[in-house]
């Protein structure tokens, strides 16, 4: 038993592919033609859009209304977030010395891992412990706490 015929059939003409309606006697599909276009709202908006890359613009640094930077922490690692944070220039400052620290933390990381390979075993048990993750927590939430000190009429900037 032959499998019946199938309704559409593809052929090659003058290097592009047209799709036949087997059950409209061999006639070529018809394209439908297009609807006219919609008016045009909103082309600046979108025009602007356009100019910054979306991956740029969402790693675009957030800034409230005096141009001081801002953080957004979760709760994961924020025992009072979600929340938003204002960087003021001593918080930049304790920012740019965390980083240091993480990048050297990072490197020893590293360093010991391809060293003491075995050890790198513990620490998922380490990392997926309660307790570890709480004292974590909170060190994190002490530390964004400091950095979210209020402006004083002195420090204002």
């Amino acid at each position: 038993m032959d499998a019946p015929r199938t309704r559409y059939r593809v052929v090659e003409r003058g290097r592009r592919l047209e799709v036949i309606d087997t059950w409209n006697h061999d006639a070529p599909v018809r394209r439908v033609a297009d609807p006219m276009p919609a008016a045009r709202h909103g082309l600046e908006a979108a025009a602007k859009s356009l100019r910054t890359p979306p991956v740029q613009a969402a790693r675009a640094p957030r800034f409230d209304q005096r141009g001081r930077g801002l953080i957004h922490t979760q709760r994961w690692y924020d025992d009072k977030g979600p929340r938003q944070i204002v960087v003021t220039p001593q918080g930049e400052e304790k920012l740019k010395g965390l980083r240091i620290v993480a990048l050297v933390a990072v490197l020893i990381l590293l360093v010991m891992g391809y060293l003491f390979w075995p050890l790198l075993f513990i620490v998922p048990f380490l990392a997926l412990n309660e307790g570890t993750r709480k004292n974590l927590r909170a060190a994190s939430t002490k530390f964004l706490d400091e950095i979210n000190q209020p402006l004083t009429d002195s420090s204002a900037g």
